[in-house]
């Protein structure tokens, strides 16, 4: 309890409890309470939404950072079976189309970056050794 809280609660506590006075003086400060919990409230929800608003801004620069900004589902993927069991693969030829060519280029230059071998969003991809076919077979648990 503050210091400034109990001059009020010993000077209501000497008058007659059932005055009117006192019962104003404790309705005051109940209401200056609340009107103080409410402020507190009130920043805890601007600095929640400045918390939010940092790590959306932290997860946008780790995905340019990693270079991790293209989807697999909009790649086209043709099943095929190898030597290693069933697998997909996805050609350069096979995704230029608008909606699939940048989210293949991209994975092309991820898979460069990281030798030829990666894994992203449960797959591991790796690269075919003439550069425009990428694999993939779901990771092993």
């Amino acid at each position: 309890m503050s210091e400034r809280s109990v001059p009020l609660l010993k000077m209501v506590e000497k008058e007659d409890k059932t005055s009117l006075a006192a019962l104003k003086l404790l309705l005051e400060k109940q209401t200056e309470v609340f009107a103080r919990l409410r402020d507190w409230l009130q920043a805890s929800e601007e600095l929640r939404a400045v918390i939010d608003e940092y790590v959306n801004l932290h997860v946008q620069i780790a995905e340019q950072g990693t270079g991790a900004t293209y989807r697999l589902d909009r790649i086209r993927w043709t099943r095929a079976i190898g030597p290693s069991g069933e697998y997909e693969y996805a050609d350069r030829k096979d995704n230029m189309g608008p909606d699939e060519y940048d989210d293949f280029k991209m994975l092309l230059a991820d898979l460069k970056e990281h030798g030829g071998r990666l894994t992203r969003e449960g797959y591991f991809l790796w690269l075919f050794s003439d550069g425009d076919r990428v694999g993939r077979k779901p990771r092993r648990k």
